[in-house]
């Protein structure tokens, strides 16, 4: 294990924490201030400092990162019943996707970069270094949510359009086929009055 520095390690993990709460709350649609989310990531920071423990059972490994996961959302976006968990569930996609990315570009260098102890991660590389990869990573995070937003509303739309009965211009120039029914049927005895008179 490469010599860990207490001020990286909590550096690091205050500015990874921030950019991952700023990504659940942008999945989830949360208001979340810079100013808070700040104090959110400092506090859960803490829990970076398992890795200079000795190795710890891995169930409590897992209650601890659970915990520190509640702490981060609760102090980020406060304890609502209804959007907790969807706000958990995000925070946590968020840190395995980031704990993925690592995990492939630490196997695919010759010296390892990053250093794994109790379920805690420190990256064995500059902050400008950090910088760029986690603007790399938010910025992935924010085109996807971009395009999910315009993939909603091209089908919130297209549910419009039909509730509304319009439907798209033909771009062949004929009418739509209930139009094209109604056109040529125009002239036409109603069969129905017919028969009645």
């Amino acid at each position: 294990m490469p010599t860990i520095y207490l001020d990286v390690l909590l550096l690091q993990s205050l500015y990874v924490n921030y950019f991952l709460l700023r990504a659940a709350a942008k999945l989830t649609h949360t208001p979340l201030g810079w100013l808070r989310c700040g104090l959110a990531a400092a506090g859960s920071s803490l829990f970076s400092l398992l890795i200079l423990l000795p190795p710890l059972p891995v169930l409590l490994q897992l209650l601890l990162k659970l915990l520190a996961a509640a702490a981060a959302v609760v102090l980020a976006f406060g304890l609502h019943r209804e959007s907790f968990f969807r706000q958990c569930g995000c925070f946590f996609l968020c840190n395995f996707l980031l704990a993925g990315l690592i995990l492939a570009v630490d196997s695919l260098t010759p010296r390892g970069f990053a250093a794994w102890g109790n379920s805690c991660c420190y990256l064995n590389f500059s902050l400008f270094q950090l910088v760029l990869f986690t603007a790399a990573a938010y910025s992935l995070l924010h085109i996807c949510t971009l395009l999910r937003r315009r993939h909603r509303h091209q089908m919130q739309r297209g549910r419009t359009d039909c509730q509304q009965g319009t439907a798209p211009e033909d771009t062949a120039g004929t009418l739509p086929l209930s139009h094209r029914r109604n056109a040529d049927l125009e002239g036409y005895p109603a069969r129905a009055g017919e028969a009645g008179a």
